[in-house]
């Protein structure tokens, strides 16, 4: 039983049940899509794996699992970072593989700040274009669980506000100590957020200047990553890995975007 659902203990508990004697309970799952992947998975490899709810799962043991192939979903933490980035930099961006069915709403509230990004079943084109004449609007998002704006994504929405005019407030729900990363960015953007746990103002329409800041986290120190490319001048931003762990082929995907950077060789 989890007191809080988390995504990774979900993982961890299915995979040791699925080979565990016997019927195992996991009460409080966090059942996300990458979970039903997971599951999905596990299923075609002959586990026995059942889903009650949202988040009641039982998983009767197996002696053995046998290969299968499947595909793995599209990352859409990954696919709202560069969409996003594409608006703040208003650069010209296309990201493929966006998992629509599993971004309705987080996509709709960037249509809400009157980003009009171009799209097909399978892509989106962020262009300068996309951006309203006067410029982004303000505007305010609870960040939780899927299907909404899940707490992964709050680091991004906090940029999003960063640049658009007006003031915007972000809150937090699921994880509303998940502010680390704010005092770092803050070195990019003075005097232009404030926040306490679960709550985070922003005064956008602030020009970013160059900084030097220390990753805290994950999606945070992506944001970090983010801010110091578009700021004017020469940023740095210690523990870097910290970001790029979450992102596949990131130095690749820098370099596709015309982004020059200087990474330490252990990168």
């Amino acid at each position: 039983h989890f007191p809080l659902s988390t995504v990774g203990g979900t993982e961890n508990a299915l995979l040791c049940a699925v080979i565990a004697l016997g019927k195992t309970r996991i009460y409080n799952a966090y059942v996300t899509p990458e979970i039903e992947n997971l599951i999905e998975l596990l299923t075609l490899m002959g586990a026995k794996i059942s889903v009650n709810g949202t988040s009641f799962i039982e998983v009767e043991g197996v002696n053995y699992l046998r290969g299968t192939t499947i595909s793995v979903i599209p990352d859409r933490i990954e696919a709202l970072t560069w969409i996003i980035f594409a608006a703040i930099s208003r650069g010209n961006v296309l990201v493929e593989n966006v998992p629509f069915e599993l971004m309705e709403i987080p996509l709709m509230h960037l249509r809400k700040s009157g980003l009009d990004f171009f799209s097909n079943s399978h892509a989106v084109w962020v262009s300068p274009e996309s951006l309203p004449e006067y410029g982004l609007q303000p505007f305010e998002v609870a960040c939780g669980s899927h299907p909404g704006i899940i707490s992964d994504m709050q680091p991004f929405y906090v940029l999003l506000a960063l640049s658009a005019v007006g003031r915007s407030l972000i809150v937090d729900y699921r994880y509303p100590e998940r502010t680390a990363y704010l005092e770092q960015l803050l070195r990019f953007y003075p005097n232009s957020i404030n926040w306490k746990p679960g709550e985070i103002v922003v005064n956008g329409s602030t020009e970013s200047i160059a900084a030097s800041v220390i990753s805290t986290d994950l999606r945070g120190s992506m944001a970090l990553v983010l801010a110091a490319i578009i700021a004017q001048g020469e940023s740095h931003v210690d523990n870097v890995h910290m970001a790029f762990r979450g992102y596949d082929r990131m130095n690749e995907k820098l370099a596709g975007l015309g982004i020059r950077t200087d990474l330490n060789s252990d990168l």
